[in-house]
């Protein structure tokens, strides 16, 4: 206990800023416990990836920063990444897509991969089909996104799904659902919103503060110290009452039905073999 406590105390003090870059701290428990939405997306992308094997084709829909890619290539698959035109990385797309629709052919890919997409998307069914279109006969679709989740890249955010909704969804068009599973728990959703508050807050202070002349900027230093600091000792507060909460079972084991995330594994109709995602 006393080097897990240890270790999320480093991950609040010295990981906050380098945490998405940082692929040991997104896949150590600590990340399952602080940020569980990120966790169980690298775990299964990397699953994937080796399960896969060899040879194969996976389109990233909505790919970012690309992040995935690394891992896909490194076990010799096939990559391919796009999104909008007007993403925050459009130097690194492969190609652009427009309302959803993919302009490739159908029967190209083994896998194809939505993170953090979905709820971005203002025709999510489109999305969803034209995803079955462009996968083979028996081709794996990977959708990660959000339920109990707070609003982010305003304007385009458009939708929540609930384990029960994603997998209609999934049924609706074509797909035959092998594994489904809510991401996190109602502990890991107050550690979520609160981070993204506490975030958010420091955000808005900070673009305030920059916009003063340099001489007020000085004048202010002590007072934006003492706001990181009350902030960073908000989160340890929470974060150990959660843990502790969680140890001695009361909140834990309760009826899940608050989490900040869902992720589905579904295969196109007429596929031969299984691949699975089981959680730890």
């Amino acid at each position: 206990m006393y080097k897990f406590l240890i270790k999320t105390f480093n991950l609040l003090f010295y990981g906050a800023l380098s945490y998405k870059k940082n692929e040991y701290l997104q896949s150590h428990q600590i990340g399952k416990l602080l940020d569980p939405y990120t966790y169980y997306s690298k775990l299964n992308i990397n699953r994937l990836a080796i399960q896969l094997g060899s040879g194969k084709k996976v389109l990233d829909i909505g790919s970012g920063g690309q992040w995935a890619r690394h891992i896909f290539e490194k076990n010799k698959l096939t990559y391919i990444g796009c999104d909008i035109a007007d993403s925050v990385n459009p130097e690194k797309q492969d190609f652009f897509v427009t309302d959803a629709h993919i302009p490739l052919a159908e029967n190209t890919f083994d896998l194809v991969i939505s993170n953090s997409v979905l709820e971005h998307v203002d025709t999510p069914e489109i999305a969803i089909s034209e995803a079955n279109r462009v996968l083979k006969p028996g081709g794996l679709f990977y959708c990660q996104t959000n339920f109990l989740y707070q609003e982010h890249g305003n304007p385009s955010d458009y939708y929540r799904f609930t384990l029960n909704g994603l997998n209609k969804l999934m049924e609706r068009h074509n797909f035959s659902v092998e594994n489904s599973s809510k991401i996190g728990n109602f502990s890991t959703l107050i550690i979520d919103n609160i981070a993204a508050y506490i975030g958010n807050k420091m955000s808005n202070i900070l673009n305030q503060y920059f916009k003063f002349n340099r001489l007020f900027r000085i004048i202010l230093i002590p007072l934006i110290v003492i706001q990181i600091l009350v902030n960073n000792l908000v989160s340890i507060g929470v974060v150990t009452i959660i843990f502790f909460v969680k140890l001695i079972g009361t909140l834990w084991k309760t009826n899940n039905s608050f989490y900040p995330g869902v992720y589905v594994l579904c295969k196109k109709n007429n596929f031969y073999n299984t691949v699975t995602i089981n959680n730890d």
